[in-house]
């Protein structure tokens, strides 16, 4: 009886959890079957030390298209890794900078039509002098056998209407 009450409680859990879930930093934002590397968008974040510098960053997709994505066990919010069919995405993005412990941390979405068979890092640019943040998407084909033009295109205002 007490096998069959915690099997219960964790199925609840899992039912629970929603369709995302986040497997060691990574989420697929799309429903049914895992796609083709070919067929499908990756937005990858960053967790590493800032070149030439001791400073720690990391950037983390914590929310697309206004739905928040689920939390990696023991780090901060959101995921390292998405994977989304090719469309029209906003994404919110972590941006976390330290030196021994934090000192900025920032949220900023960035908006952009994203393309198949295509990788995108999520890029960040200080300026200490100027006091400024920009974080945006470079991206790169996933597959190189299709050689696909994986730049970042930024939506009008017709393709905010149409796709949203």
């Amino acid at each position: 009886m007490r096998q069959l009450v915690v099997l219960s409680v964790l199925l609840l859990i899992t039912g629970c959890a929603g369709r995302l879930s986040n497997d060691g930093g990574y989420v697929q934002f799309h429903s049914g079957e895992a796609l083709h590397p070919s067929e499908k968008v990756i937005i990858e974040g960053r967790y590493a030390y800032r070149d030439g510098t001791l400073a720690n960053e990391m950037t983390r997709i914590v929310e697309i298209n206004g739905e928040s994505l689920p939390r990696e066990w023991g780090v901060a919010p959101g995921a390292n890794k998405v994977s989304l069919v090719p469309g029209y995405y906003e994404i919110k993005i972590l941006y976390v900078h330290g030196s021994g412990q934090i000192d900025y941390y920032t949220y900023s979405t960035v908006s952009a039509i994203l393309k198949k068979n295509c990788t995108y890092q999520i890029v960040t640019k200080w300026s200490s002098l100027e006091k400024t943040m920009f974080l945006g998407l470079s991206g790169r084909p996933t597959i190189d056998t299709q050689q696909p033009d994986c730049s970042v295109r930024q939506p009008s205002q017709e393709d905010r209407m149409v796709q949203i």
